[in-house]
């Protein structure tokens, strides 16, 4: 079950990331802007759960925490970078 928790964070700590650059664009909320937040939100849920075995020697707590991060930073790097390409 501990899995679930730490994928649950890093999606959750993509969308966090992703609700909180939407509300500095000051842009009205669009879904079809937010659905690839989602997607990356998902890839890191995934990404941390499959990661679990190897981080689970120092706790569940520390797990869920840093993979919540990951998955804010996840979102911020990709975003950024897709942003860059676009220019």
């Amino acid at each position: 079950m501990e899995p679930v928790y730490v994928a649950v964070a890093g999606f959750g700590g993509a969308v966090v990331g992703g609700l909180l650059g939407w509300s500095k664009s000051g842009e009205p909320f669009s879904f079809r802007k937010f659905f690839p937040t989602l997607l990356r939100a998902a890839g890191t849920g995934i990404t941390v759960a499959v990661a679990y075995p190897v981080v689970q020697i120092v706790g569940v707590v520390p797990s869920v925490i840093s993979a919540f991060f990951a998955g804010a930073g996840i979102d911020v790097l990709w975003h950024n970078a897709a942003a860059i390409t676009k220019k």
